[in-house]
């Protein structure tokens, strides 16, 4: 209902809700609130200013939509979806701005997260022991400085808004498989050396106007 603001610890726990929507009042989740209910998406709207120890667990939970822009600091293992085993897609929406330690700790079965190009900030802590993450789509061109805590285990990573590709080591990516730099103006020479995975390239079509990509001819 609207007016709500807080719901309790363990309030709803164990119990079988599939569709759960947030009033717009709402500001907090005390730990436990909705543990292991039956939701398989889940839209985190804006205003929810603190989500408490595993308030939102459930091995139902499938996809999330964080729309918050600023989300709080958590200590390891605590964060408010820690658990939710079968979760593989997360997707920060247009508005999101930062992201603290350990939000989006302990998922094992994340494997896609888009990036919106309003997120300027993710702690290095934030997916810690989410390990399993395969594709990475991020919008905007400043990427490069959110990933640091993933990319050894990226395969696919899309970058559909990135003009300049400088200073980029896409090297730290071992294990990438697929990149998609479609709209780049410029790059720097052997930021892709040594990726031994990578076999599909997506580079901008002849005729598009850049013609500044180093190349390494031999």
């Amino acid at each position: 209902n609207e007016g709500l603001e807080e719901i309790g610890n363990s309030a709803f726990e164990y119990c079988s809700i599939k569709d759960l929507q947030f009033p717009s009042t709402l500001r907090k989740l005390r730990p436990y609130a909705f543990y292991h209910n039956k939701m398989e998406e889940l839209l985190v709207p804006v205003g929810i200013d603190s989500l408490a120890s595993r308030s939102l667990t459930s091995k139902y939970l499938k996809k999330i939509e964080w729309q918050e822009p600023y989300s709080q600091e958590y200590e390891y293992s605590s964060g408010p979806f820690s658990g939710s085993d079968s979760l593989h897609t997360i997707v920060l929406a247009e508005g999101v701005k930062t992201l603290g330690s350990y939000l989006f700790a302990q998922l094992e079965s994340l494997d896609t997260l888009v990036i919106s190009a309003s997120v300027s900030s993710i702690h290095k802590n934030t997916f810690y022991a989410s390990d399993k993450m395969k594709t990475v789509t991020a919008y905007g061109d400043d990427y490069y400085t959110l990933l640091t805590d993933i990319d050894q285990t990226v395969e696919t990573l899309l970058l559909p808004d990135l003009k300049t590709a400088k200073y980029i080591d896409f090297r730290q990516y071992k294990n990438l498989k697929k990149l998609d730099i479609r709209h780049v103006e410029s790059m720097d020479q052997n930021i892709l050396g040594g990726l031994s995975k990578l076999t599909e390239l997506v580079l901008p079509y002849v005729g598009s106007g850049n013609k500044n990509l180093a190349t390494d001819e031999k």
